[in-house]
């Protein structure tokens, strides 16, 4: 399954580059409202409450492994929405290029996260404190590179993109 990130930024960009910006919101909400009837008639209900080491949806949410990992997930969703947010703006700005042209771009940058997020997973798999380590170290190096070398030239911002999206998550 894609995620929406990949996709749906890039299309809300379209959108807001051939419509008008408040048509790329409403078809935000359009798919956020899909999913969620989606996801509300595959879901299957639950047919015992308790799980089986005891204890149900309340024991889990006492333990603190729950929270920090909740935490961790709203950190990462809130850092990766922010790139989202600015990158159009950037792109824009920096490039001069109009907004179909940046929908391309955020399309390679997502394809790039898509692949980063493959790489890390096997290579946390194999080498988890190299990863861990090596992680913010790609990510100043990919955001040096945006900052050198952003042109206007769509063909020199392609692998740029490719490389930022590489090393900002799109889980």
């Amino acid at each position: 399954m894609v995620e929406f990130g990949v996709v749906g930024v890039p299309l809300s960009t379209w959108i807001d580059a051939r419509i008008f910006y408040e048509a790329s919101f409403y078809f935000s909400a359009l798919v956020n409202l899909v999913a969620a009837i989606g996801i509300w008639f595959i879901l299957p209900s639950a047919q015992n409450p308790k799980d089986a080491a005891g204890g149900g949806a309340r024991a889990v949410l006492g333990r603190a492994k729950v929270w920090l990992s909740i935490v961790a997930t709203v950190a990462v969703f809130a850092a990766m929405f922010s790139v989202y947010s600015y990158a159009t703006a950037y792109l824009k700005q920096k490039t001069g290029l109009d907004g179909e042209m940046v929908s391309v771009l955020l399309v390679v940058f997502g394809i790039g996260g898509v692949g980063g997020n493959l790489l890390a997973g096997r290579w946390l798999g194999q080498h988890l404190l190299a990863t861990v380590l090596g992680y913010p170290i790609m990510r100043a190096i990919a955001y040096l590179v945006l900052v050198l070398f952003t042109s206007a030239s769509m063909a020199e911002m392609l692998p740029v993109c490719l490389l930022w999206g590489q090393c900002t998550p799109v889980d």
